[in-house]
Parts: C-alpha cells; sequence; structure tokens
C-alpha cells in the first residue's frame, strides 16, 4: 500500500513543475489587486512543501546526481552558501536567508528533474506538460501588452509605500532629445519581458522543429505563438535582450565553423544548418525592425490614456496630458517622468533606444562601481542577497551612494559575487563553464533540435549580464536554465528517450 502511495506521488510529481514554471511566470497582478501579494505568498510555501516531497521521494537519485564528476561542484556551491548565511547571520534579514535557500532549491530540485521524469514519459509528454499551460499564459499575458501599447495606455502604479511602478506603455527620454516607447506590459520591467520573450522564442523554435506536428491547426498556433513572443520582445526595446541574441548566433556560428572543420563527412549538412541559422539571424533583424517600426505607428495615432493607480485607497486618476509630471508631484515627490507636452514627444519618437542619461549604459557602470567596492569589505563569502543597503549602512566609511537606496545589480555575475563571494562566484563559474564546454561540444559532434535550447541559454547567459535574472533570483529564468541545462545534459547520464509522440 505504502509502495503504491509512493508511486502515485511519484506519477503526480510533473504536474509540480508545470505549475511551478506557471507560478514564476506570474504578471503583476497586484497592481489592481494587491491583497492577492499574500495569496502568492502562501501558494509558494506550498509549492516549496511539493518540491521537498519531490526531494524526498527521489532522494537516492538526486543524491547520486549531484555526486557525479560534473556536478560535484554544485555540492561545493551548496556549502559555500551556508558559509555565508553563517558568516553574515548576525547582520542577513529573513529574506535574505530565504532567497539562499531557494537558491539552493532550484537548483536541486529543476536540474536532475528532466532525467527523473524520463523514467515515466516521453520526451515530448515531459515538455507539452510542462510547458504548454505557460505558452497558454504567456498568449494571454502578451495579448493584453501588445492591445495597451496600441492604445497608447499607461498606468502609474504607487503603492503604498509611495513606491512608483509601471505598466503598459512608458515614454522615455533619449539622449539625442527624442522619445521612446518601452512595453512594459503587465511586468514591472520591459527588461524582464524582453528575457521571457527570448526564453520562449527559442522553447517555441524547438517545438515547432522538434516535435514535428501532423496537424496544421497546431503548427499555426505555435507560428502565432512565436510572432506574439517577437512582437513583445522587440516592443520591450531592450538592448541587452538583443545583443544576448546576436552574441548567442556568434557562438553558435563559431561552433559550426568547428564542426566544419572537424567533421568532413558532415560538410553538407552543416552547410545547410549555417544557412538556416543565417536566415535566421536575416528573419529576427528584419521582423525586429518592421515591428517596432508599425507599432510605432499605430502608436502614435492614439491619443494618450495615463491612469495613476493609488494603492493604498484603491483610487484611480486620470492624469492630464500635458503636465504629466506636475500631476504625480501631487502625490509623489519624486517621478522620473518628463515634463513635457505630449503632443511634442508624438512628433519626436524614435525606435532606437540611445542611453538616456550622460553615462553610458544608463547608470549601470555606477551601480557597478559602487557594488564591487562594497564587496572588497567582504570578498570571500559576501554579504547575502539582498543586502546591498544594510553592507553600505555598516561600511559607512567608503562611499557607495548607488547601495545605499538599495539599487538593483542589473548584472547577474556581480549580484552573484556580491551575495556569495569570490569562493560562490568561482565555484560555480567553474561549473558552468565545464557544463558548457561539454555541450558545445555535444552540439559540434551532434547537432539537432536541441540546439535551439542550448542557443536559448546562451543567449539567457549572455543577457544576464545586463539584468539581475539568474544564479540568486529564484525566478522563471533562473528555473527555466537549470531545468533546460539538465535537459541538454541528460544524454551524459541516461540513455535518452527516443520515441517522440507526434501530434
Amino acid at each position: 500500500m505504502l509502495q503504491e502511495t509512493k508511486l502515485n506521488l511519484r506519477n503526480q510529481v510533473i504536474y509540480f513543475f508545470s505549475i511551478y514554471f506557471l507560478f514564476s511566470l506570474k504578471p503583476k497582478f497586484e497592481f489592481f489587486f494587491p491583497k492577492i501579494v499574500e495569496g502568492y505568498k502562501y501558494f509558494h510555501y506550498c509549492l516549496i512543501i511539493w518540491g521537498a516531497l519531490f526531494f524526498l521521494l527521489n532522494f537516492q537519485f538526486i543524491i547520486s546526481y549531484f555526486r557525479n564528476k560534473l556536478n560535484h561542484l554544485l555540492l561545493l556551491f551548496f556549502a559555500t552558501i551556508g558559509i555565508t548565511i553563517a558568516y553574515n547571520f548576525t547582520y542577513l534579514s529573513a529574506e535574505s536567508i530565504k532567497t539562499s535557500v531557494l537558491t539552493i532549491f532550484v537548483i536541486v530540485i529543476f536540474l536532475p528533474s528532466f532525467q527523473l521524469l524520463l523514467e515515466q514519459y516521453s520526451e515530448a509528454k515531459i515538455f507539452k506538460i510542462i510547458f504548454y499551460p505557460t505558452f497558454v499564459l504567456r498568449v494571454v499575458v502578451n495579448l493584453i501588452g501588445i492591445l495597451m501599447y496600441v492604445l497608447n495606455y499607461s498606468l502609474f502604479i504607487l503603492d503604498a509605500d509611495n513606491i512608483l511602478y509601471y505598466a503598459g506603455v512608458r515614454y522615455v527620454e533619449l539622449a539625442n532629445g527624442k522619445f521612446t516607447f518601452l512595453l512594459y506590459g503587465l511586468y514591472s520591467d520591459p527588461n524582464y519581458s524582453a528575457i521571457y520573450s527570448l526564453s520562449f522564442i527559442f522553447l517555441g523554435l524547438f517545438f515547432l522543429f522538434k516535435f514535428k506536428y501532423r496537424s496544421l491547426f497546431k503548427k499555426i498556433l505555435i507560428i502565432i505563438f512565436l510572432l506574439l513572443e517577437f512582437t513583445v520582445f522587440a516592443l520591450s526595446n531592450s538592448r541587452g535582450a538583443e545583443l544576448a541574441i546576436y552574441i548567442g548566433i556568434l557562438f553558435y556560428f563559431f561552433l559550426l565553423i568547428i564542426r566544419f572543420v572537424t567533421k568532413k563527412s558532415e560538410r553538407n549538412n552543416t552547410k545547410k544548418i549555417f544557412l538556416k541559422l543565417l536566415m535566421f539571424t536575416l528573419s529576427f533583424f528584419v521582423l525586429n525592425f518592421g515591428i517596432k517600426t508599425v507599432a510605432l505607428f499605430i502608436l502614435e495615432q492614439n491619443n494618450p490614456v495615463r491612469i495613476l493607480i493609488r494603492q493604498e485607497n484603491n483610487e484611480y486618476i486620470r492624469l492630464g496630458e500635458t503636465t504629466e509630471k506636475e500631476m504625480l508631484k501631487q502625490y509623489i515627490s519624486t517621478v522620473d517622468e518628463v515634463s513635457i507636452n505630449l503632443e511634442e514627444i508624438k512628433t519626436n519618437t524614435s525606435i532606437v533606444k540611445e542611453d538616456s542619461s550622460k553615462d553610458f549604459g544608463n547608470g549601470r557602470f555606477r551601480i557597478w562601481r559602487d557594488a564591487l567596492l562594497l564587496s572588497t569589505k567582504s570578498p570571500i563569502f559576501g554579504f547575502g542577497p539582498d543586502m546591498q543597503k544594510n553592507a553600505a549602512k555598516r561600511f559607512s566609511d567608503i562611499e557607495v551612494p548607488e547601495m545605499y537606496s538599495g539599487r538593483a545589480f542589473h548584472n547577474s555575475y556581480i549580484l552573484l559575487y556580491f551575495s556569495f563571494g569570490i569562493v560562490g562566484f568561482i565555484v560555480l563559474g567553474i561549473w558552468f563553464i565545464r557544463v558548457f564546454l561539454r555541450l558545445s561540444v555535444k552540439i559540434i559532434m551532434t547537432e539537432n533540435e536541441f540546439s535551439f535550447l542550448f542557443l536559448g541559454v546562451v543567449a539567457l547567459m549572455v543577457s544576464s549580464s545586463f539584468i539581475d535574472i539568474l544564479f540568486v533570483n529564484n525566478d522563471f529564468p533562473q528555473m527555466y536554465l537549470y531545468f533546460i541545462l539538465g535537459v541538454l545534459m541528460s544524454g551524459d547520464n541516461l540513455k535518452m528517450h527516443n520515441k517522440i509522440e507526434n501530434n
């Protein structure tokens, strides 16, 4: 009876990953329903308990998984996190400890998951059960965001702490006196939205070419999904995400050149792959530019609608069309919007996003400088996650203004170094280098549809140089990264299922 219960629980565990991925993508519905945050929190606790149950049911397998030659460094990384917590325990916040523990949780649960699931399901079934629900959510959220863009609809959300957030469309002044429009949609940052789209573009391409849908209708649905993701990606106007795709493609071209030189028997096939990748690159460039141009033209045809939402009393206020900054000052002392007639903005728009501040990188270099300077006070094991404000106050002898305000690092690698020190940075860095070298060799030797996933991972790693999305974030990109790496590595440890369910 007990054995049967364990088996049933194992059979249901795939739905844990489906629900967790879905949850990690959650749009900012709390903008409109602030009380939902409490529900998010308790639901997350339930998911963590479910994940812990998954760990216990597969304890032996997971332990052996992390003891193998490739993954044993991760055990050292976990130990480093433990030392960081112990070393800074007096100063750490509860949130920092939680984030540290969840960093371990995500790796332990998501990295070996695909290999475990292959014991019960085919590749196709795993991917479809886990990611189809996220596809549906992305379609809904993307359609809402695109509609808000087309209608020129912006929301300024003022929370109970007088912190200002944005949704819908936001205009930003550029260095050349022009303005560009950014699609926030139902997320608080267009860069995050772009990263989500980046991940789903390559995932969608994998679905399209790997599973070879027999139904024309299903093929069309996947293509529509991809077009929506491309549209959101373009309208987010994230230069970091765009650069990440181009660098990822260049890296892949490099691997193809090696494949062409070393595998003479596969040269004809390599040429075909090279041409396909070239066509994809050109298509991406044209589509990215074309979507921005057409969308901006449509946007300019509609009068802007600006709504201020005060969460404290659930008040909705339609802002004036001329002095937006002055209107906002009635409710908040500082805003980074410009005080200028919106009609003037409409006649001075640009799809090219230049730096809006005097220094290159829109202030990122100042943040990185201050973060690295503060890190010298605890270089070995770091300060722990989300502790920049606390650490800046502890070491007031150094001037790090960007840290006093608790600014995000806008760089996942610096965030990793600050949080877990040089030891954590080097240990995890060596593991990633070893994994990428091994996967690169696999791509060179046996290029297939899984290359889309690898290309997406490369782009994700590059984009993390400009935003806090990996290693310590415990959000969708981090979970996605380790799950996909587990997929790409699974052939090294377990015989892959050859059966693909055609649908």
